[in-house]
């Protein structure tokens, strides 16, 4: 046969060599393999290598640098979300610590560097400072704290949807709630234009004249408290 040549693994016959060859070309074969596998794997030095065939395997089908490839996706419409991130460092932000498909590249400053991130601080963040509240903690107001309440025609208030109501029934109703968390208040402005009847869901707790009361037509105050199953209501006399 005589010594093979190769330089690459897939160049080695697997069949060499033969049980016919002469016993003094072996050692040259087996000096062949070791200069083809020093050659197809150069890096391969002191250091141990240790990733497993799994892992090795995400590389499959890599055919340049990760960074171009995931630049390209970058770039590519249906990738918007994707990012690539530098070093981030203290201080300010430099063009290469964030570039984003989302409409931006990054900039010197952190707040250019947010509006490339595609985040409006205010709308989709809220920015935080001294004066914003803290839920954990007793607060002081000197701004004021409003709630837009919530229209209702059919008399069921959802307590998800706000703590305050403005409820004109069109007809005769029952007066019930939704979604009852514990320690939840609030007020029910009821508009009565015609005196329809007014009854009271089972989780609806006043005293006894309270439906006949705000049957009469008229303009009601009425407060309510949730204790998370049962609502306790009190109504005003009619408004003038």
């Amino acid at each position: 046969m005589g010594v093979e040549t190769a330089t690459y693994i897939s160049q080695l016959s697997a069949t060499n060599p033969l049980g016919t060859d002469p016993v003094s070309e072996g050692d040259n074969q087996i000096r062949l393999v070791k200069e083809v596998l020093q050659a197809q794997f150069p890096n391969f030095t002191a250091a141990t290598v240790d990733p497993t065939v799994a892992e090795l395997n995400y590389v499959d089908g890599v055919t340049s640098a990760i960074q171009t490839q995931l630049d390209a996706k970058s770039a590519t419409a249906g990738n918007t979300s994707l990012v690539t991130l530098g070093t981030i460092t203290t201080g300010t932000w430099t063009a290469t610590d964030v570039a984003v498909a989302h409409g931006g590249t990054g900039s010197s400053t952190a707040s250019a560097a947010r509006t490339a991130l595609g985040v409006a601080i205010g709308s989709d963040v809220q920015a935080y400072d001294a004066d914003t509240a803290k839920l954990d903690v007793d607060q002081s107001w000197s701004g004021s704290q409003r709630g837009t309440p919530s229209t209702v025609t059919d008399g069921t208030f959802d307590l998800d949807a706000a703590n305050n109501f403005l409820y004109t029934p069109a007809g005769a109703d029952v007066f019930e709630f939704s979604n009852e968390e514990t320690g939840q208040s609030g007020f029910v402005k009821l508009i009565n234009p015609s005196g329809y009847a007014i009854s009271l869901g089972s989780e609806v707790k006043a005293v006894s004249t309270f439906a006949t009361d705000v049957t009469v037509a008229g303009t009601y105050l009425v407060t309510y408290f949730s204790d998370g199953t049962n609502v306790y209501v009190s109504a005003s006399a009619a408004l003038v």
